[in-house]
């Protein structure tokens, strides 16, 4: 019986057919500490990731482990991976085809994996890890959950009920880079066309990156031009994407960036705004004491009664 050298490993190896999808996988796998990212398997023990890793890291070309498959498959890997192929040119010239290198692929993938654009469109780079976890999403939920403090009549809080699903607030947490605002941009996005409301709720985030600002940036205008709306909570900790989001919405746009302090005052400009588009309902100046929820249910002589002891007081907003 003949025994198998490295060679025919080697050989047998690349006899297998693969595509940019799978090649993508292979690397997610990589970036995903060995576990298949779409199945959830673990594929390849963590300390031979570590091995294989380090061997990719010899190969480094702009920023990323890099490594040239057989068929001439360029793909970068750093948290992800990035796979492109393409025929090999055919003139003499000197080019990556020389080396087993698609020279269309090859091209593509420096442009993506140059310095720049690793810093800032994709946030990624060899020295710099966010802080990250499982999910970006800490919890989401919608106004048939819960509701603003703003007291509403029994008419009112039917319809918002009835209409609940089309705000969704979603809570993220940790450092936000470009995965985990990706997702979350997904996740908004097959919510549905009845969205009319999203709030992102940025009271447990850290830090966010620029490639981040840029999805925000995106989603925020995709939605204001399907007139839906991007609602910030706690923007104010995060003047440096308020910064960026304000730079990049000149004129008219500008009405498009909404940020409130805390959730609650997020709730109650959605649900205005679900009221005045679907009932033409606007905010009243004042309601009597009759009209008020804590008067539900006295008869006329009662609340006559309790007015008498009462006192009118003005507060300033924000007081």
């Amino acid at each position: 019986m003949r025994r198998t050298g490295p060679l025919d490993v080697y050989f047998q190896q690349c006899s297998i057919s693969v595509d940019c999808r799978d090649l993508s996988l292979m690397g997610a796998t990589l970036a995903n500490g060995g576990v298949n990212p779409l199945t959830g398997e673990r594929a390849i023990r963590n300390e031979c990731v570590e091995s294989i890793l380090s061997v990719m890291a010899h190969l480094r070309d702009v920023r990323l482990c890099r490594r040239v498959d057989v068929l001439g498959g360029p793909a970068g890997q750093e948290r992800r991976l990035l796979a492109g192929f393409s025929p090999c040119c055919r003139d003499s010239s000197p080019s990556p085809c020389s080396h087993r290198d698609s020279t269309r692929a090859a091209t593509a993938c420096a442009a993506s994996r140059s310095a720049s654009s690793c810093r800032s469109d994709l946030g990624l780079h060899s020295l710099r890890v966010p802080r990250s976890s499982r999910s970006a999403i800490r919890a989401r939920y919608d106004l048939s959950a819960v509701r603003s403090k703003r007291i509403r009549t029994a008419d009112q809080r039917e319809l918002l009920a009835e209409l609940g699903q089309r705000t969704r607030i979603y809570e993220l947490h940790g450092d936000l880079a470009f995965s985990g605002v990706e997702a979350t941009a997904w996740h908004i996005s097959g919510d549905g066309a009845d969205l009319d409301c999203a709030i992102l709720d940025l009271e447990r985030v850290t830090a966010i990156d620029d490639a981040a600002a840029r999805i925000v940036l995106a989603l925020l205008v995709g939605m204001a031009e399907r007139d839906q709306r991007l609602v910030l909570v706690a923007g104010e900790t995060h003047s440096r994407l308020l910064r960026f989001l304000s730079e990049h919405l000149t004129g008219e746009r500008q009405h498009w960036l909404l940020t409130f302090k805390d959730v609650d005052h997020a709730l109650e400009w959605c649900e205005e705004r679900l009221l005045r588009k679907h009932t033409g309902w606007s905010a009243p100046a004042s309601i009597s004491l009759a009209e008020h929820q804590l008067c539900r249910g006295l008869d006329p002589a009662a609340v006559e009664c309790l007015e008498a002891f009462l006192e009118r007081e003005t507060f300033a907003p924000g007081s």
